[in-house]
């Protein structure tokens, strides 16, 4: 498995930015990318830093945003990314339009070709709660 180090602070910005895709701050959603960010880098972030960066990225959504994550990673690190971003999204229970929006994003982010995209978001998708 390739290591995510060189990429930390990019999936960071880009697992945030699921958090705060419908404009809100979920504490369910931070726990969950408290959790999927450890699992992806071996790095463990406190829930209180990372709602202190979402709600600094709410205020100013251009701050942070990555354009470009996939860089280096294998294809499955690439899935393992989206995975645990739709997880974080799904984390309060449902998956709202904003935040399918937002998968959609991090599919291309991550370098997906737009059909590969599309196919990655609607299998997440297909399976989501509620």
């Amino acid at each position: 498995m390739t290591t995510l180090t060189d990429t930390d602070d990019l999936i960071l910005e880009a697992l945030l930015s699921m958090v705060i895709a419908d404009d809100d701050i979920d504490p369910e959603e931070l726990s969950t990318l408290t959790r999927v960010y450890a699992e992806l880098t071996g790095r463990t972030l406190s829930t209180a830093h990372l709602e202190a960066h979402a709600r600094a990225r709410l205020a100013d959504p251009a701050v942070g945003y990555p354009v470009a994550i996939g860089e280096g990673l294998t294809d499955a690190d690439k899935r393992r990314v989206l995975e645990a971003a739709f997880a974080i999204a799904a984390a309060d229970g449902f998956v709202v339009e904003e935040e399918e929006q937002q998968l959609a994003r991090m599919a291309q982010m991550l370098g997906l070709s737009p059909e590969a995209s599309r196919k990655a978001v609607a299998g997440l998708l297909s399976g989501r709660p509620g």
